[in-house]
């Protein structure tokens, strides 16, 4: 009998549970109720006996085809299916995203999120005269400094009616009295006054400010990630839990300052 992959609707939550394989098939990108156990209803505080138990049930979701090739392209050594959701959470708060708001953010959120981050970094990667998704962030860079020379082109349109006038009664040939007249100066006023750009010339502007990385700033510490990620490869420590009490942090926060070093590693 085929079985189906399915994940929790909220994988990052506290009370997540793991990814499982099921029996029952439903659409892909769909939802649906799972039993993972029971707990008690109503029990005696005093004995510990236990009356009566309820069913727990936990929403779970169908990955879609464009989510499984997702998590291919970004983790192309584990399975897409049965994704390692603590190396997604990693890889968003390196981007910038807060992990405790990531907890309510649910399985298809999530991995569009990723790819968000992963574009964004290509964008910024990419080589300004490469040939790569950079050129239309330039192309739409380029429309920002079109306002200045509309300014020039509507001074000299103002100034051009007052012109013919003037040329219109004057004798053929005749100059005007005591120099240029008061056209021809507003005329060389629009074409030698410089214009204020509140726009950052796209030339100038890795010179003088370099463009900020997009998204939240990350609350992680870099240098902190990396002692632990340093600890941990001295194989001094066998497990997470024993370095974790080492360092009197949790498993599960040892565990992903040392997938954050590993991905920050692997980006440079």
């Amino acid at each position: 009998m085929p079985s189906f992959c399915v994940w929790d609707l909220y994988p990052l939550s506290l009370q997540r549970s793991e990814n499982r394989r099921v029996d029952v098939e439903t659409a892909k990108g769909a939802t649906q109720s799972i039993q993972i156990g029971s707990e008690p209803a109503t029990s005696n505080m005093v004995t510990g006996r236990v009356y009566s138990t309820r069913l727990v049930y936990r929403e779970f979701y169908r990955p879609t085809d464009r989510d499984l090739e997702i998590l291919k392209s970004e983790f192309p050594d584990e399975d897409p299916e049965n994704p390692s959701w603590d190396s997604v959470e990693a890889e968003l708060v390196a981007g910038g995203y807060v992990s405790s708001r990531l907890r309510s953010e649910k399985a298809p959120t999530l991995v569009r999120l990723l790819k968000d981050v992963k574009t964004a970094d290509a964008l910024r990667g990419a080589e300004p005269g490469g040939e790569g998704p950079s050129h239309v962030l330039l192309s739409w860079e380029k429309t920002k400094v079109a306002p200045q020379r509309d300014v020039i082109r509507l001074r000299q349109a103002n100034a051009a009616p007052s012109q013919q006038s003037n040329a219109a009664d004057a004798p053929a040939g005749a100059q005007p009295p005591g120099g240029p007249s008061q056209v021809q100066l507003t005329q060389h006023l629009a074409e030698t006054t410089p214009t204020i750009n509140t726009t950052p010339d796209l030339a100038e502007a890795p010179k003088s400010k370099p463009r900020a990385k997009r998204g939240r700033k990350p609350e992680t510490d870099a240098k902190a990630d990396k002692r632990i990620a340093e600890a941990w490869s001295s194989e001094q420590y066998p497990t997470f839990e024993a370095l974790g009490r080492a360092l009197k942090l949790s498993t599960r926060e040892v565990r992903l300052a040392v997938d954050r070093h590993r991905k920050r590693e692997k980006r440079k």
